[in-house]
């Protein structure tokens, strides 16, 4: 098994304008327009290295009245159902659906996907991490593939809602139902010498919360396509048809219809950047849609958009064909490969199966997000810390700009031989191929605006440990000092003499960071946050059988010879937590006949601890991702634990 360093939340945004967003033929219902609120359904993501596609089937979308009631539909997929990259996605909002809703108060999401293998699509990247088992672009076969209650239906997801979420006729509402794929109990790989090719089970249950989303205005919307039905009578806004790139990529690219339609403003205060494809793509900036009307009508589209805090969007950038494979651009995806040297980088695309190398030269702008002025230019920009692998971007080569959606930050902290963090600062540092980078970012100022927690706003720096930050969020005048601390932990050293995952394993984070933030005004990155991640250790065995310690247990392992470790290991001590909120999530792994048994264990229930410390004998083999503790030292604090029975594991 292999970490996997992403997440996708699934974000549903209530809106109070219902004549700003069309409906969905997803779900109707018969209250009066004054009783609605309105709905609209994005899909985002995190990145990861390891994986170029991650491809699935959302099938339908429903909340639940607090108290009971009839379930309202407020996404229902076309026939047949599109593949959707939850990779490319990263932060980036994928707007599939929205409808009118009754005003009320929603306790329950459920969320349905596919459960059918062949409705999966799993591919490696060209440069994932080292030690990841898919060195070389690979696609899975379907028949490695197997859905926890999937089969060849339909799996639903059921997600309480913490806080509640309360529709209104005159107020917006967002919420966000977050698929965690940074879970690593959500994609496990079981390789073994029976199934030396690898078993991979893709397994939602677990990577589906509740996270709440504060601020549409700063969720960053991926490209969107569609065809121009309409445009309004002042000339002020277009309807598009929304469609979807097929997956697997196509040559040429085609599209799924989709039944949503989507209402976009012209920018009218900073004007739209709009370039007509078949005539050459020159630049012109509109601030209403009057002089370009007769190039949209009935023609592809492709928009970048933002939301505005009344829910309308409005487009910063648009292109416009007749032909769908003039304005599909595969130059939308993650960096991997940033050679200065050369003066270009090379990204996954979009397809999640194709790259583009890009050439940067002199006139090379990069812009970021929605911003119109570049924060840099030229070749000077290219490579650390400017501007280095696992960003996500989009490249137009019509004008040579590079858009920078997420700079994304992450990598082992203070680790051997990189400066140790501080008040001021801290160092990520990664290894690509033979290549390495170290990258130090300051935090964001104590005054810059950072989201909220249960209502309070919060200014300035903030982290949390992974997945936890309702237990674990912190912030304000001490954030930083306990942040250093933690990150300046001794890390754990398995031993061994070779290997990826040998030796000492220090503190692993990823931050989002702001440009040009007032902290560091002279043209750099500053993190808004890290978040604090578990790192695999090495396949291992239990060396001290497992006994309870208060609001938990421990145990002692050492790895077990691997493709990915060899020599001699060292014993590594594991705590495990029962404490509510913060609870290692334990699963027990059974193989039997070629099919895979993922059981969670929860260890917050006395008599399952019972269980789980009774299994964790001498000689169980186990995977455990974790953190090292800060105090006492030397100890890995698990926030996943598998053990395994029937057929084990080789690696």
């Amino acid at each position: 098994m292999t970490p996997k360093a992403f997440r996708i939340p699934l974000i549903l945004i209530a809106m109070a304008i219902c004549f700003s967003l069309l409906a969905c033929g997803g779900g109707t219902n018969s209250a009066s327009a004054e009783q609605d609120g309105s709905l609209s359904m994005v899909l985002s993501d995190d990145a990861t290295q390891d994986w170029a596609t991650i491809g699935v089937k959302v099938l339908s979308v429903t909340l639940t009245p607090q108290g009971g009631g009839n379930p309202v539909t407020i996404y229902t997929a076309p026939t047949p159902a599109p593949f959707i990259n939850l990779v490319q996605l990263d932060q980036l909002g994928e707007i599939i659906g929205n409808a009118p809703i009754p005003a009320g108060t929603y306790g329950q999401a459920i969320i349905t996907v596919s459960g059918n293998s062949s409705d999966i699509i799993l591919s490696s990247a060209p440069n994932p991490e080292p030690g990841f088992p898919l060195q070389t672009p690979t696609t899975v076969n379907p028949s490695q593939i197997q859905v926890v209650g999937g089969g060849t239906g339909s799996v639903p997801l059921t997600v309480n809602l913490s806080p509640v979420l309360t529709v209104t006729s005159n107020t917006s509402n967002a919420l966000d139902l977050e698929f965690d794929l940074s879970n690593p109990a959500f994609i496990v790989e079981h390789v073994s010498a029976a199934y030396p090719s690898g078993i991979w089970v893709v397994n939602f249950n677990p990577a589906v919360r509740h996270h709440p989303i504060r601020d549409i205005t700063k969720l960053v919307l991926r490209q969107t396509y569609g065809t121009v039905t309409a445009i309004s009578g002042d000339n002020t806004s277009i309807t598009i048809s929304k469609i979807i790139p097929k997956l697997p990529a196509q040559n040429p690219e085609t599209y799924s219809t989709t039944n949503l339609n989507l209402t976009i403003l012209a920018d009218s205060t900073n004007g739209t950047i709009y370039r007509n494809l078949d005539t050459g793509g020159a630049k012109q900036v509109i601030t209403d849609f009057s002089s370009v009307a007769t190039s949209l009508l009935n023609n592809f589209v492709r928009i970048q958009a933002r939301y505005q805090q009344n829910g309308t969007l409005v487009a910063t950038r648009i292109w416009s064909s007749s032909s769908f494979t003039k304005v599909y651009v595969n130059a939308e995806g993650h960096v991997f490969n940033v050679n200065p040297s050369a003066n270009t980088f090379m990204m996954v695309n979009a397809d999640g199966t194709t790259s583009t190398t890009v050439a940067v030269d002199s006139a090379t702008q990069f812009f970021f997000q929605n911003g119109t002025t570049p924060i840099g230019t030229g070749t000077t920009f290219l490579g650390a810390p400017n501007f280095v692998n696992g960003f996500k971007v989009s490249y137009d080569s019509q004008d040579d700009s590079v858009i920078i959606e997420i700079a994304r930050f992450s990598g082992l902290i203070s680790a051997p031989g990189e400066p140790q963090a501080s008040n001021t600062n801290f160092t990520y540092s990664r290894t690509f191929d033979t290549s390495h980078n170290a990258v130090t970012l300051d935090y964001i100022s104590g005054n810059t605006a950072n989201g909220e927690d249960n209502g309070n706003p919060i200014n300035g720096f903030k982290w949390w440990y992974f997945a936890q930050p309702t237990g674990t969020l912190t912030y304000g005048v001490s954030a930083i000092s306990q942040f250093v601390n933690v990150a300046n932990a001794s890390g754990i050293n398995y031993g061994g003499t070779s290997g990826t995952l040998s030796g000492s394993q220090p503190v692993a984070g990823e931050s989002y960071a702001n440009w040009n933030d007032p902290a560091n005004p002279n043209n750099a990155w500053s993190a808004q946050w890290v978040d604090v991640l578990p790192t695999p250790a090495p396949l291992c065995s239990v060396y001290i059988a497992a006994s309870n310690i208060t609001n938990g247990a421990t145990f002692t392992m050492q790895a077990v010879p691997t493709p990915f470790f060899t020599g001699t290991a060292n014993q590594v001590t594991v705590d495990l937590s029962s404490q509510s909120g913060q609870a290692t999530l334990v699963y027990q792994v059974d193989v039997t006949n070629g099919i895979v048994t993922v059981t969670p264990m929860d260890i917050t229930q006395a008599n399952t601890l019972t269980t789980v410390v009774n299994k964790l004998g001498r000689n169980t083999l186990v995977k455990v991702y974790g953190v090292p503790s800060s105090s006492p030292s030397g100890i890995l604090n698990a926030y996943v634990l598998f053990y395994f029975t029937g057929t084990q594991p080789s690696q």
